[in-house]
């Protein structure tokens, strides 16, 4: 093979881009299926929750956002979650980011 015929070094930056984009935009799609239907829930946080934990706080802001936009009704990322301590009269709320249904008091 010639290198006219070789992809080169932009063609495969440019495929590297393109799937980086294409896996960044899939998130609202996933989490739709995976909360419609409960199926792949673990593979949602697998897949995109590192992406999710490390970005940014308006990058952070911009996915949470757009996969709640596409996710059924009270599907999110972030839980607030009440932890005990060794104090019987004090609490420590934490958030932990994961894909799931969030609990209502109410259910």
């Amino acid at each position: 093979m010639t290198s006219r015929t070789k992809p080169g070094v932009a063609f495969w930056m440019s495929v590297v881009l393109a799937a980086s984009a294409l896996f960044v935009a899939s998130i609202g799609p996933v989490c739709w299926v995976s909360s419609r239907t409960g199926v792949g829930v673990d593979l949602v946080a697998s897949l995109y929750g590192p992406l999710i934990r490390t970005s940014p706080n308006a990058v952070h802001r911009v996915l949470v956002s757009y996969s709640m936009f596409w996710a059924a009704p009270r599907w999110c990322w972030e839980h607030f979650v009440w932890l005990p301590v060794d104090d019987p009269l004090l609490e420590r709320m934490e958030i932990r980011v994961f894909w799931g249904r969030d609990p209502s008091p109410f259910d």
